[in-house]
């Protein structure tokens, strides 16, 4: 399981106006920028609305060290795609959802969770995971799709 928003039009009448190229066009440079605001998140560590994300342990351990970012698969996974009328951004790694949403994660099997950060071992009856959403779409980016969807039409309606 794992993130994704899903950008529809909110002309649709309007959209039905566009080839089907220009459609693909569109659709794709809107995931584009998306996929950079994004991506641009995990360099700033902020959430859509450009709220820093609270700091894990690792980051308290170690200053230096990039909240979401310790392998950076989650960063490098996050893709968008085109189909019919609508751009997904999004990622399949398995933990996207913990950290957009948040958690409390307990154990199944044993009494406490065991694991390590740094060269430290914990042992807890429970972690709770704060929310770190890193895939949304903001005040901004509704401004931009509408000022770009507002372009293409003048440029099909002359």
């Amino acid at each position: 399981m794992g993130v994704s928003i899903k950008i529809d039009s909110r002309f649709t009448e309007l959209f039905d106006a566009f080839s089907s190229s220009n459609k693909v066009k569109f659709l794709t440079a809107l995931g584009d920028l998306e996929l950079s605001k994004t991506k641009k998140r995990f360099i700033d560590q902020v959430d859509p609305e450009n709220r820093p994300w609270v700091p894990t342990v690792r980051k308290a351990l170690d200053p230096s060290a990039r909240i979401l970012r310790k392998s950076s698969n989650l960063f490098n996974s996050i893709t968008r795609q085109v189909q019919g009328n609508s751009v997904f951004i999004g990622t399949n790694v398995q933990y996207a959802e913990t950290h957009q949403n948040g958690a409390t994660i307990r154990p199944v099997t044993s009494d406490f969770l065991r694991f390590k950060i740094g060269t430290r071992w914990f042992s807890k009856k429970e972690v709770v995971i704060p929310q770190r959403r890193f895939i949304g779409i903001n005040d901004e980016t509704g401004k931009s799709i509408e000022e770009a969807f507002q372009t293409i039409m003048r440029k099909i309606l002359t």
